[in-house]
């Protein structure tokens, strides 16, 4: 290749620096897209690049053309090597390529970002509304565990008969304290209820055992044993339960094999409840009671007292954690009339401390 001469590259470099003040020119107007536009950035910048690699495109035709041109002063035309024309196209290929490219990726970011927007809103939303429902429901607790500790100190510290009262005017009442005595049942490490059903289930797989369920609530151990169960309460949450005082049973004389007090001996007439227990069993009938221990404030003296109203104790299960388990078994009759003879039988109250 024969040298250029000076005068040759003089122009040429002149003619090259004068491009590049034109590209920066071209450039600089290109950035100047007026900020009120209406179109979106996206497009601002599809179009700022569609419109740079255009001029980009016939700016490096230009110059190819232009130094294919320059006249020679030198007898041998001078040879400058310049990208061909198909290398050229595919920069400018590229250039397009990486706009659409970058076009794409926008898209779907806004995709991924606006709509992620409106469904975290949506669970932002369902979580408030789950918040405030959980912080309902705890209320709505908190409320019945309130009014079941105020009608259960209420049923501690007054006779049957005011019981009676209590919930025959007002007989949803009843089921709110049974919606309180539930809550409260799952707090407790056992069910009383289920150790007196194991105990019993293999007497009464013959069906020829009679239960009398003295404060049966829901009725639950007519369900559980395949026997006869007479249900008593003050109120019928059932069909199963038997409307009565439980001083005062339809039940006739010596007509019962077991009698079961599953947490039912509240009141200040405990006396009354164990004579009746006493006139409905057969001889030999068995008596059995569940209470919280805290309410024994002498278990052998209440046991000596219930003894004294004909009946044996057989049995201590004091080895449940909260509760003691009697039996007793039925030797005589006890008749009202001997009164004189009967000692005081009674329970602590469950008193709750105040908060």
């Amino acid at each position: 290749m024969g040298k250029l001469k000076p005068s040759i590259l003089t122009g040429l470099f002149s003619h090259l620096s004068v491009n590049k003040k034109k590209e920066k020119t071209d450039y600089e107007d290109l950035r100047q897209i007026s900020p009120k536009s209406k179109v979106t950035q996206k497009h601002k910048d599809k179009n700022v690049l569609s419109t740079l690699s255009s001029k980009l495109s016939k700016k490096a035709l230009k110059d190819k053309n232009d130094i294919l041109l320059t006249p020679s002063t030198s007898n041998t035309p001078a040879k400058v090597k310049v990208k061909k024309k198909s290398v050229l196209r595919l920069g400018v290929q590229q250039i397009l390529d990486n706009t659409k490219t970058m076009m794409s990726a926008t898209n779907k970011y806004n995709e991924i970002v606006e709509s992620p927007v409106q469904l975290s809103s949506g669970k932002r939303e369902k979580y408030k509304n789950s918040k405030s429902s959980s912080l309902r429901e705890r209320m709505m607790k908190r409320l019945k565990a309130a009014k079941f500790r105020f009608m259960n100190e209420q049923l501690y510290v007054m006779e049957g008969k005011g019981a009676e009262q209590l919930f025959s005017k007002d007989p949803k009442s009843f089921e709110t304290y049974h919606d309180g005595f539930r809550q409260q049942l799952a707090q407790w490490p056992v069910n009383p209820l289920d150790i007196i059903i194991k105990s019993l289930r293999k007497r009464a797989k013959g069906g020829k055992l009679v239960v009398a369920d003295f404060g049966c609530g829901e009725a639950r151990l007519a369900q559980q044993l395949p026997c006869t169960v007479h249900s008593l309460d003050l109120v019928a949450l059932n069909e199963r339960v038997t409307v009565c005082d439980m001083a005062h049973t339809p039940l006739a004389d010596s007509s019962v094999d077991v009698v079961v007090f599953c947490l039912s001996l509240m009141g200040t007439n405990i006396l009354d409840y164990i004579r009746e227990a006493n006139r409905v069993l057969k001889e030999n009938g068995v008596m059995k009671i569940a209470e919280i221990e805290s309410r024994f404030e002498d278990l052998n003296q209440f046991v000596r007292g219930v003894e004294r109203m004909g009946f044996e104790a057989t049995s201590q299960d004091l080895s449940h954690n909260l509760f003691y388990f009697l039996d007793f078994k039925k030797k005589s009759n006890v008749s009202k009339k001997k009164k004189k003879i009967i000692p005081e039988l009674s329970l602590k109250p469950c008193l709750y401390k105040k908060r």
